[in-house]
């Protein structure tokens, strides 16, 4: 996971992006997931996306993920981002 500026002053927007490694393209249970953000700081938000069926052969799983926070108050915060099927 990369930050985008890794340090701020508040109020700070702040860039997250996490990238998968590994593992095969076509990986079904990777396909299309919602994202769950856990912003470190008391809050968490989704981002779910439109995807087509789910096709064998044909079907690339997406490895790199972003998002905005807004931090209103100062302090080290650990992000977590979860992968979910629905």
């Amino acid at each position: 996971m990369r930050a985008s500026p890794p340090i701020s002053f508040t109020p700070a927007r702040v860039n997250f992006t996490i990238e998968l490694k590994g593992g095969a393209d076509d990986y079904e249970e990777f396909y299309c997931p919602t994202v769950m953000w856990e912003w470190g700081d008391g809050t968490e938000s989704e981002a779910a996306q439109d995807c087509e069926p789910f096709q064998t052969g044909t079907s690339t799983i997406k490895r790199r993920y972003s998002a905005t926070h807004e931090y209103r108050e100062s302090g080290r915060f650990t992000v977590v981002a979860h992968l979910k099927r629905e």
